[in-house]
């Protein structure tokens, strides 16, 4: 499932959803989908909402059965998760990475 292409260049910011993507089959998606978009609603994301709108869009690129299960997830668990994907943003623009976002 890889149909992210070309839409970053920079391959940590691919597998750090990846990643996010197999963690959260543990939980309930709609639920951690939910909380996603209420991020996307805050002012200081609005420079991440490429970010979480490509994070939700993996999500739901994945097979439904992929989801099995309803735990709702914590706050915390939710913040550790998704730090990966703000703190990659973060280095590249502030190291002017060569290999940064196509925003």
């Amino acid at each position: 499932m890889d149909f992210m292409g070309n839409m970053f260049e920079n391959e940590r910011t691919k597998d750090d959803i990846s990643e996010i993507v197999n963690k959260i089959s543990n939980y309930d998606i709609f639920d951690f989908i939910a909380r996603i978009s209420g991020l996307n609603l805050m002012s200081e994301n609005q420079n991440k909402s490429v970010l979480l709108d490509t994070l939700i869009q993996y999500v739901l690129a994945k097979e439904e059965s992929d989801y099995v299960s309803k735990s709702k997830i914590s706050a915390g668990k939710f913040k550790s998760i998704i730090k990966p994907i703000y703190r990659s943003l973060r280095e590249c623009i502030y190291s002017k990475c060569n290999d940064g976002f196509k925003l």
